[in-house]
């Protein structure tokens, strides 16, 4: 991949402590063959069951070397970890109601350029929240880099 903004992003989604490597090759070793600079990671349903824990959220930073762990519709299911939400790079979907702990957007300084990642959710089979293309307008409108990726969690796509 050639060009100054062109960056390397690696999707995966890790559903359990056993799946933290990927096909047998560690994280680290994927950054350096494919010059990886930003790895986001999709956390829900990492801790037992389903959403994310402390625990679950550190394996996944620590283990897979995440710049930011993204959630879903499970976000809130281990009401003890609610204080997970103040690390700035684990993030709920931003079209959850104001009030909700933690923030549906991180912005990730590499020195040379930023990029953000916005984590939204479907409404179709889900809860009813904002509308995911109101909110979405609405922080690309404030977001001061053009290196953005989002995260979208939905059941349908129809």
């Amino acid at each position: 991949m050639k060009g100054y903004y062109e960056k390397f992003i690696i999707y995966r989604r890790c559903c359990r402590k056993k799946r933290l490597r990927f096909s047998g090759v560690t994280n680290i070793q994927y950054e350096k063959k494919y010059s990886v600079d930003i790895t986001v990671i999709n956390g829900e349903n990492s801790a037992q069951g389903n959403g994310i824990t402390a625990y679950s959220a550190g394996l996944i930073k620590n283990n897979c070397g995440a710049d930011v762990i993204t959630t879903g519709n499970h976000c809130y299911k281990r009401r003890d970890s609610l204080a997970i939400y103040d690390e700035e790079y684990i993030i709920r979907p931003a079209n959850y109601p104001e009030g909700c702990a933690g923030r549906g957007l991180c912005i990730i300084d590499m020195g040379s350029y930023k990029a953000a990642v916005v984590n939204l959710m479907g409404t179709v089979y889900m809860e009813p929240l904002d509308n995911p293309f109101t909110v979405a307008e609405n922080i690309l409108k404030d977001i001061g880099t053009p290196n953005i990726f989002c995260g979208f969690s939905c059941r349908s796509n129809c």
